[in-house]
């Protein structure tokens, strides 16, 4: 079953030199109990996609055009925004920042901003007692050491490692259905990295969450996604199993990404030739055709309709004939 599904969603932005054309016809769903990761270059549109599931997209000067951000069923696009704050966002919506210590403020000891953000999605009439243990349970939970006693420490106080153990706590605590994770692992080193992901895959698998992690790091999304959607200039290229992604990727900017990572290269990493389209002026048909090394005339005349090539495994490209439509509804 479908924890969340995006059709057909269409964002632009109103900038100086003209209209940003951020997210084009995007198609990606979530399931029950998964984590997908959301995978592409900076600047692709993953961050806006997470900000519009999460009703933050400042209109203007971003502009939803079209298409339905489905939670359980009820388009998020649709709901107030009193609605989404006391029911959807921070409570059946959490969410995980790149940056722990830009979310967190140094002015105030961690109990105090964990006790604000978790009574803030937790029903509301809780004891301070209550609240206080349920604080230490999740600290634990986390593998932050001797919890009651760091409650009163600040955020300075915490190593990289610790800091993002705290967001996470916060991104719990509620029992979400959906975490969004952006990047959460970027700024910590290669170790503590590993220790975060394998905290973050057990404790979302032991509660049954799903989780869109969004990511540029394929390694990431091999060790802890169940699906990855690959992005590419505000459209989705590919979405299938990890598993499925990685020994049978079928749309050659998948191929490029991967043939990118330096395990798999035996001399020298090969790099993705051309640019990023710019958004304002985008290139008509397939967006990869400027760089695309299979590119026929077709690709710069149409856009790819959604092929299904295996099992569950979608791809947007001319390089495979027929027609196809996403089936998100899982």
């Amino acid at each position: 079953m479908a924890v969340l599904e995006i059709n057909d969603l269409v964002v632009d932005f109103e900038t100086d030199q003209g209209i940003v054309q951020a997210i084009d016809h995007l198609t990606l769903n979530v399931r029950e109990g998964e984590i997908v990761g959301l995978v592409g270059e900076s600047g692709c549109g993953k961050t806006t996609v997470a900000r519009c599931i999460l009703g933050v997209v400042p209109q203007p000067p971003a502009h939803i055009r079209a298409g339905e951000i489905l939670f359980q069923g009820q388009d998020l696009l649709r709901v107030s925004d009193a609605d989404l704050t006391t029911r959807i966002r921070g409570k059946a919506i959490t969410f995980i920042p790149q940056d722990p210590l830009a979310a967190l403020n140094p002015l105030f000891p961690v109990g105090v901003q964990l006790r604000d953000m978790l009574t803030w999605g937790m029903r509301r009439g809780r004891r301070a007692r209550e609240i206080r243990e349920h604080i230490i349970s999740i600290l634990q939970q986390v593998q932050i050491p001797s919890p009651a006693e760091q409650l009163g420490k600040y955020p300075h106080e915490f190593s990289g490692g610790q800091r993002q153990r705290l967001v996470i706590a916060a991104a719990l605590a509620p029992a979400p259905t959906l975490i969004i994770a952006d990047e959460p692992t970027s700024a910590l080193d290669v170790t503590v990295q590993a220790q975060i992901l394998l905290l973050l895959k057990s404790l979302v698998q032991e509660r049954g969450t799903s989780v869109l992690l969004i990511t540029h790091d394929l390694g990431v999304v091999a060790k802890l996604c169940d699906r990855v959607v690959v992005m590419y200039a505000g459209q989705e290229a590919e979405m299938a199993p990890t598993a499925s992604a990685f020994t049978h990727p079928s749309h050659p900017y998948t191929w490029k990404l991967l043939e990118s990572l330096p395990e798999r290269q035996q001399g020298d990493i090969r790099g993705i030739p051309g640019v990023v389209p710019h958004l304002i002026d985008p290139p008509p048909g397939c967006r990869f055709h400027t760089r695309c090394e299979f590119a026929m005339p077709l690709c710069q005349q149409h856009q790819p309709a959604a092929l299904e090539v295996l099992p569950d495994h979608w791809v947007r490209c001319h390089l495979f004939p027929g027609e196809g439509s996403y089936a998100c509804h899982a």
